[in-house]
């Protein structure tokens, strides 16, 4: 199909209706299709240009479907290497307990391997103040208070859809403020930040949820302009 001249570069110019989730994008794009074959003569489609639409959709679905079972992978791999750090984990501090109970290796020794416990930074705690601030231009402005925790702690800031699904990785950031960009506006979401220092973690703050209402953990937020 052959487009008016002109009209293509307008439409170049405003691609704000795409959203930019996958989840959304996907969903939004298997509507398109099936509207392109519902409406292809009102829209004056042929074979060929529904073709092409088709060929490119069903592309985008494998590299989609690839990237799931990669992720899917990753988790495993991921949970595997969490075994095997348990496992040294537990011989190391088998070890450090009984060298710390010896008096006859020295304090300086103790702190050379590490494994002598620094209480001068104070401990690593739960957040607490948990706020987002959604934007009309896509930003999540997500702030909390630092509640105690030494300037080097590391905040995880972890974000999911819904209620079912598992927390995926946002930021990591040493200051108490971060800004979620190029989310969609009017997308529930729940956030959730963790405390890191020294391979220590807080346990999760309270979860908070923007665009949301109703039941544990969701809150309900105004859009910002």
């Amino acid at each position: 199909m052959n487009a008016q001249p002109g009209l293509e570069r307008k439409i170049d110019m405003a691609q704000d209706f795409l959203p930019e989730g996958e989840t959304q994008f996907k969903a939004w794009l298997d509507n398109f299709v099936t509207q392109c074959a519902k409406y292809d003569d009102v829209l004056g489609l042929d074979a060929e240009s529904y073709g092409e639409i088709a060929l490119k959709t069903n592309a985008y679905d494998a590299a989609l479907g690839t990237t799931v079972s990669l992720k899917e992978e990753l988790k495993g791999a991921t949970a595997f290497k969490g075994d095997k750090r348990a496992d040294i984990s537990s011989l190391v501090r088998s070890y450090a307990r009984q060298w710390k109970s010896n008096p006859a290796i020295p304090s300086n020794v103790l702190g050379a391997l590490g494994i002598v416990s620094s209480s001068t930074s104070g401990p690593v705690v739960t957040v607490t103040g948990l706020q987002i601030n959604a934007c009309a231009n896509g930003v999540n402005e997500i702030k909390w208070n630092r509640t105690g925790n030494a300037p080097s702690t590391i905040f995880l800031v972890e974000n999911r859809m819904n209620l079912s699904t598992d927390w995926d990785f946002v930021a990591a950031v040493t200051r108490t403020n971060y800004n979620h960009e190029g989310q969609t506006p009017g997308q529930a979401q729940f956030y959730r930040i963790t405390s890191i220092r020294a391979g220590v973690n807080s346990a999760p703050c309270a979860e908070v949820g923007v665009y949301t209402s109703g039941g544990s953990g969701e809150t309900t937020l105004e859009i910002a302009a």
